[in-house]
């Protein structure tokens, strides 16, 4: 663990969607429950989202009954994705807040992030302590691959090259990140895309649009696309 000290670390403290979620894991007694991903991501450095919401919660306990007692609380709906992943919807200050609630896939919350695809993606914060008052989130963050070095260098960096094998999708989630961020693809990374540039057309075309509608969404756009060229996308 680590103590942060990006600006956006206070926010976790006060964030209203961190504290519904609390308050309703607090009255369920679950287990373990940790926030990862990119919304903390975006919370470190201060970055606000204005179209949609979305949380990634890692759990120990059971997803479905979790999820159902959020959607209760919140007066959401829930929606299963995977056995292991469940999906609720909630309306809050006229916006849709997306919450995925998924199982451990390791032991430790540390297995968990060391599967996952950038290094600043691959923290976490945990909103439920049995010693933490009612409300409180501590701004402590597990951070097993220096996810917060490179988000204070604008750096976007994989995991390992294994990350875009299990998952090529991740080979132009790499671009899109790194437009909408303003970061630089760190060099190791930039050659592990073009080594696996041809894994990219076993991925559906849907899933690849939305990747590519999102770089085309950025300001400017077209230094992006040319990044597409570089790495062989």
């Amino acid at each position: 663990m680590t103590s942060a000290s990006l600006s956006g670390v206070d926010e976790l403290e006060c964030d209203p969607h961190l504290r519904a979620v609390q308050a309703v894991a607090a009255a369920s007694r679950v287990g373990p429950l940790y926030l990862v991903g990119g919304y903390l991501r975006d919370l470190l450095i201060g970055r606000t989202r204005v179209r949609r919401i979305d949380l990634d919660l890692v759990i120990w306990g059971k997803p479905e009954l979790f999820g159902r007692d959020l959607v209760t609380a919140l007066e959401g709906s829930l929606i299963r994705l995977e056995p292991e992943t469940v999906r609720a919807i909630v309306r809050s200050a006229g916006m849709i807040v997306q919450i995925d609630i998924s199982r451990s896939k390791g032991e430790t919350i540390e297995d968990d992030l060391a599967l996952r695809d950038f290094t600043v993606n691959a923290m976490a914060v945990r909103l439920n302590l049995p010693d933490r008052q009612a409300g409180e989130l501590a701004a402590v963050i597990i951070d097993p691959a220096g996810g917060l070095n490179d988000l204070r260098e604008k750096r976007l960096r994989a995991l390992a090259p294994s990350a875009f094998d299990l998952d090529p999708l991740r080979l132009i989630r790499a671009i899109r990140l790194a437009a909408e961020l303003g970061f630089t693809i760190e060099e190791t990374t930039r050659r592990w895309i073009i080594e696996r540039a041809s894994l990219l057309g076993t991925v559906a075309g849907e899933r690849l649009r939305d990747e590519l509608f999102r770089i085309l969404d950025t300001v400017p756009a077209a230094p992006w696309i040319e990044h597409l060229d570089v790495l062989q996308l």
